[in-house]
C-alpha cells in the first residue's frame, strides 16, 4: 500500500471532526468507535476500499451522526424553571448586545 499524507487520511478526518463537536468523556466510547472505523478503512488495500468501505462508512456516518446529536444537545439552551416568567427574545438580544459592548470596553 502506498503512504498517504497524514491529512488525507479518514482517521485525520475523524480526529478534526471529533475536535470541532468538543465531545465530553462520557463519548469517549463512541470517539473510540469511530476512530477504529477510520483506521480500519485506512487499512485496507484499494481493492478492497471499492467492495468493503461503503459498509463500514456507513456506520461511521452513523457514529458521528450520534456524536453531533449529543453535541447539539449539550450546547440546547436549558428549558426554563417551572413557574418562572417567559423569556422576551427581544429582551434577551438586548442582554446579549449589553454584554458584549461590556467586553468591548
Amino acid at each position: 500500500m502506498a503512504l498517504r499524507s497524514a491529512d488525507r487520511t479518514l482517521i485525520a478526518a475523524v480526529k478534526v471532526t471529533v475536535a470541532a463537536l468538543d465531545a465530553p468523556d462520557t463519548d469517549a466510547a463512541l470517539i473510540r468507535v469511530a476512530e477504529s472505523i477510520a483506521e480500519t478503512v485506512d487499512a485496507m488495500a484499494p481493492g478492497q476500499r471499492m467492495t468493503l468501505a461503503p459498509q463500514h462508512l456507513g456506520q461511521l456516518a452513523k457514529v458521528l451522526d450520534q456524536l453531533e446529536a449529543r453535541a447539539v444537545k449539550r450546547r440546547a439552551p436549558a428549558p426554563p424553571a417551572a413557574g418562572a416568567a417567559p423569556v422576551n427574545p427581544l429582551d434577551e438580544l438586548r442582554r446579549a448586545h449589553a454584554r458584549r459592548v461590556a467586553k468591548r470596553g
